[in-house]
């Protein structure tokens, strides 16, 4: 086992502090904070692939806990119109796939950015509930359940206000259903994606 204090971390882009013990790949007593500057991920996407995925990040992450029980918290903004988040997940790190449960709050998030996606040009300010199973080799094998109460969406084109919705990602589709104010009528929706 590995024990280490005031530790500081370095690189471009990255600086991160944290304590903590590691034992047979299991991380205990973890208490770390990493500032962020135009981070990509660099050298730590070696050891967890799906970091490839993530954009450029700037702002605070933080983790807490144990392996089986590590609790998150960060504020980030994405650069070049990609938008701003903060939240709290709690994730266990020992399972695969590895469960992930919390909040967030987008603010102006852009999905084209975010998902380097072109077509899914959007503006998205809200809150929303995740549970997750994340496939830490292969993002796309992940799944997703999710709540969104959003203030005030575009998404390719299309405005509303007023969303509330629930859904589920899987396999690179979307299903979802709620509710929504747009163009000055309420309406429900039921959305499926191939």
């Amino acid at each position: 086992s590995v024990t280490f204090r005031d530790m500081h971390l370095v690189a471009p882009g990255l600086d991160a502090r944290f304590d903590g013990a590691l034992a047979s790949g299991r991380i205990d007593g973890l208490d770390a904070t990493a500032q962020l500057q135009h981070w990509h991920g660099g050298p730590v996407m070696t050891f967890v692939p799906a970091l490839a995925e993530i954009p450029v990040l700037t702002g605070t992450v933080a983790a807490r806990g144990a392996s089986d029980a590590l609790a998150t918290s960060w504020s980030l903004t994405v650069p070049d119109g990609g938008g701003r988040s903060t939240g709290r997940m709690r994730l266990e790190a020992t399972r695969a796939p590895m469960p992930i449960r919390g909040t967030l709050t987008c603010g102006a998030c852009d999905l084209a950015v975010l998902a380097r996606q072109p077509d899914l040009r959007s503006r998205i300010t809200g809150d929303a509930t995740i549970d997750a199973l994340v496939d830490t080799d292969d993002a796309t094998r992940s799944t997703v359940r999710f709540t969104f109460d959003g203030r005030s969406t575009a998404v390719a084109g299309y405005a509303a206000d007023r969303i509330a919705a629930s859904g589920e990602l899987r396999d690179r589709r979307i299903q979802a259903s709620g509710s929504a104010r747009a163009y000055d009528a309420d309406a429900t929706f039921d959305l499926r994606t191939r």
